[in-house]
């Protein structure tokens, strides 16, 4: 049995995530490393992001001396961790907004990016720019109270928040990215020809992580 690890800074991503890779490789061993002080701290100051980058290396190393095989950094507001590990690591570490955003270049030059927390607008915005070498045409949304719905145990209102904003975006823009994991659920929530605009992070992650356990094993 391989093992593997994922690093949250939300409960809200733990269940999906682990569901999801469960489903695939049911043999997966998975390790769950949460940190529900990040995303405040960062909310309350934007510049205490290093220090985050060194609490989430920490965590990473430490499940490197448990023998995971790869490492899943679950959160976009910290997505440039994934630069900042880089050589301090001895195992992959997946961005899981990596392979998404990917694929949201190629669908259209006009994308949205909407997030919950300004402090995951700029780090999506800027992947989505760098991954279209500038050709990108991005334009961050910060869903109003969705973020503060979902801490006070209100699922439903967040998700209807996000998909009355998405539902917006989807007429203007080329593509509609829901830039935390934590928004799938509200993409359900649209008519069926807007889903299709509408990209989130969690299937491409666990695609990329799937598939790169299975090379790791030779399976």
């Amino acid at each position: 049995m391989g093992k593997i690890a994922i690093l949250h800074t939300t409960p809200a991503t733990i269940a999906p995530l682990n569901t999801m890779i469960k489903n695939r490789c049911p043999d997966i061993q998975i390790y769950n490393f949460i940190d529900d002080s990040i995303l405040p701290m960062l909310k309350e100051d934007i510049a205490t992001l290093d220090y985050a980058f060194e609490k989430l290396l920490c965590y990473a190393q430490f499940a490197q001396r448990q023998g995971v095989q790869l490492i899943l950094s679950a959160c976009s507001s910290v997505g440039d961790f994934a630069d900042y590990a880089s050589g301090k690591l001895s195992v992959p570490l997946i961005r899981i907004d990596d392979a998404v955003s990917d694929t949201a270049v190629k669908m259209g030059k006009k994308v949205a990016v909407l997030a919950t927390l300004p402090t995951t607008l700029n780090p999506s915005s800027n992947l989505i720019r760098r991954k279209g070498n500038g050709e990108a045409e991005v334009t961050p949304v910060l869903v109003e109270g969705a973020y503060e719905a979902l801490q006070a145990g209100d699922k439903a209102e967040h998700d209807r928040l996000i998909a009355e904003a998405a539902g917006k975006a989807a007429k203007e823009q080329d593509v509609v990215y829901l830039a935390q994991a934590s928004m799938a659920d509200a993409a359900a929530m649209l008519p069926e020809e807007m889903q299709k605009k509408v990209l989130f992070s969690t299937g491409p992650a666990v695609d990329q992580v799937v598939n790169m356990y299975r090379e790791l094993n030779h399976q």
